[in-house]
């Protein structure tokens, strides 16, 4: 909870001078990390892959644009407007015990963190030493901490074991049940094996193999499920012909028909270059700017309404006028944030092709020190089990026939 709101005092709200000036404090703490991170990007040397570069040059572009957006909130008209808000929220639930009171501040500091994140996930060693933004374990908190360097990411390790228990009761029975995936099995369970006995070289060794192969497979399902009139025999040929598993998935001739939500599509558009993603993430710019027409709309509704100077009829025919425009407005975004926004295999597959295939070029020129290690184990289990909900993901959309899968042993 912030200082300020926590000098309420018999249940007043502080003054709107102190709330403002609270305001423009957290805006300019913002403002000198995005400008600290900024330059951090700027500076950055040595990346020879192109899709190093190309996360350098997105957190430059990403950072950038958040800069844009904290000097337009630090304008005193904003910032008033922000105040006033907090205020009128402070005020209908004056009583700091009550749960109102605390849900209205919970959420406002939920909101503050997460942009705070957000931001600091543009950071080198998040965004491209380790590549973290597709691992889904763990807190904000300690990925706010990661990000700025806090804490090492080998501390989401911890969640290794509840990784692979997942691995063992619903990835594997089900590669078990498939024969397109049941080559793996038998590599899988040695992987285990080795785990359970702390051999995380050897594991880190052989998951790679795993999880291409396990991925060409489902590339070669896919491929034939979007070209229906092809055999089998062909979708495999298609896919066998990328020597590469970054060439198949960056130049396979993928079709957009896999669904993703408008709000996770925005999200995904800060670290994947598409174009259905900067769509989402373009639309919703377009419709805050919109939001702030729509709020001059109705400033010129009231001003026409209490103008003395014009008759009735006029202000009616004006108030109209206005009216409709605020209506077109809308209606040109209404309901857009809840259709599915369809994108290629390349956008789920994305985090194969940047730090985790680093770590398998890694591994073909023996370049091990690295690999024995029980926090890499941890990044090649969450990528194979990403994979796999991607595979029930799309077996749903596909409708394929699904067997029983049996009980792990």
């Amino acid at each position: 909870m912030d200082s300020v709101t926590c000098q309420m005092e018999d249940n007043q709200p502080p003054p709107l001078n102190a709330l403002k000036h609270e305001r423009v404090r957290y805006l300019k703490e913002m403002k000198q990390l995005a400008n600290q991170l900024l330059e951090e990007n700027k500076a950055a040397e040595g990346w020879k892959a192109n899709w190093e570069k190309d996360v350098v040059k997105n957190n430059i572009l990403q950072l950038k644009e958040i800069i844009r957006q904290l000097n337009n909130d630090l304008h005193p008209l904003n910032v008033e407007r922000y105040a006033s808000h907090k205020l009128a929220m402070l005020t209908e639930f004056p009583d700091q015990h009550s749960l109102q009171h605390y849900m209205n501040l919970s959420v406002q500091k939920i909101k503050e963190d997460g942009f705070k994140f957000d931001l600091s996930r543009f950071s080198l060693s998040y965004s491209l030493i380790h590549d973290l933004y597709w691992i889904n374990d763990g807190f904000v908190g300690e990925h706010l901490d990661i990000a700025l360097g806090v804490i090492p990411p080998e501390s989401l390790e911890v969640y290794f074991d509840d990784k692979l228990k997942l691995i063992k009761n619903e990835a594997i029975p089900f590669f078990s049940a498939n024969p397109s995936y049941m080559a793996a099995a038998p590599m899988l369970a040695e992987v285990i094996e080795n785990i359970e006995q702390n051999s995380y070289l050897t594991t880190n060794i052989l998951m790679p193999v795993v999880i291409e192969s396990i991925t060409r497979e489902l590339a070669t399902w896919v491929y034939k499920q979007q070209n229906p009139n092809m055999e089998v025999e062909g979708a495999s040929s298609y896919v066998a012909g990328f020597m590469s598993l970054e060439n198949l998935i960056l130049k396979g001739d993928w079709k957009e028909d896999i669904p993703m939500n408008f709000y996770s599509a925005v999200l995904e558009s800060k670290y994947i270059n598409d174009p259905k993603l900067s769509w989402a993430a373009q639309t919703l710019k377009d419709w805050d700017i919109a939001k702030g027409t729509l709020a001059t709309l109705s400033g010129e509704i009231i001003n026409v309404l209490n103008d003395q100077s014009i008759t009735d009829d006029e202000k009616q025919q004006v108030a109209i006028s206005l009216t409709n425009k605020a209506r077109n407005l809308i209606l040109s975004f209404n309901g857009v944030d809840q259709n599915p926004v369809y994108v290629t295999l390349k956008v789920k597959l994305q985090f194969l092709i940047r730090r985790f295939k680093e770590d398998r070029n890694a591994i073909i020129h023996g370049h091990f020190q690295e690999l024995n290690k029980k926090w890499k184990c941890y990044v090649n289990f969450s990528a194979l089990f990403n994979i796999y909900k991607l595979i029930l993901e799309l077996e749903a959309l596909y409708k394929r026939p699904k067997k029983d899968a049996p009980e792990l042993k």
